[in-house]
């Protein structure tokens, strides 16, 4: 068998601007950890489970976590940005990818009993959908609202009344149908379930 340092996979990068770089070491049995001074090692055949989700953030559409958690409850978050500074982040997709699925497979072979989750917490995704079908809803029916009014303004005395409205009118389903679009892809990205380690979901992955 190969020596274990000669096959481990390393995956870099800082989670937030200016925080600390994330440094990541997995060989065939270990995962450790390297957070500024902090150090923790992480025996693949003791962790508990590993969740990968969708997480949309305003830099970026296609953001990804992978969620590391021990049975002594200890965790490790990373995702496929690299902060750089402030306002410059990169996407390493690649390198995520490649090193998410080494994990698993890895971790797996160990660790029959390790919890594979793909998509966001229960809660999480419960109140994303709660929400958003309540806020485009909401603007449905504003925008419905809004272009009754506009028949309802007398020419003379409303034109200025009735271009408001439209505005208005179209604002509301231009907000509907772009909030109807993301929460579609949110919660068809992060539909809970569970796979096997040889067949993760491309939903939750970014592309190599």
């Amino acid at each position: 068998m190969p020596n274990d340092r000669q096959t481990d996979v390393f995956y870099t990068h800082r989670a937030k601007p200016y925080s600390s770089e994330i440094v990541l070491r997995l060989g065939r049995q270990l995962l450790e950890v390297e957070k500024g001074k902090s150090k923790q090692s992480y025996p693949l055949d003791k962790l508990e489970r590993i969740r990968l989700s969708y997480a949309p953030r305003n830099v970026s559409r296609l953001t990804f976590v992978c969620e590391i958690r021990a049975r002594d409850g200890h965790s490790v978050t990373i995702n496929n940005l690299d902060w750089k500074s402030l306002i410059q982040v990169e996407k390493v997709d690649p390198a995520y990818r490649a090193f998410v699925q080494t994990l698993v497979t890895r971790t797996a072979a160990l660790n029959p009993n390790i919890q594979l989750a793909a998509g966001c917490g229960m809660i999480r995704y419960r109140l994303t959908q709660a929400v958003g079908f309540g806020v485009t809803a909401a603007l449905i029916v504003a925008a419905f609202y809004y272009g009754g009014l506009i028949g309802d303004f007398k020419a003379a005395e409303g034109e200025a009344n009735q271009h408001a409205g439209r505005l208005l009118a179209g604002g509301s389903v231009a907000l509907a149908i772009y909030l109807g679009l993301w929460l579609k892809t949110f919660l068809t990205r992060n539909r809970l379930r569970s796979f096997a380690a040889q067949a993760i979901p491309e939903s939750v992955l970014p592309t190599g």
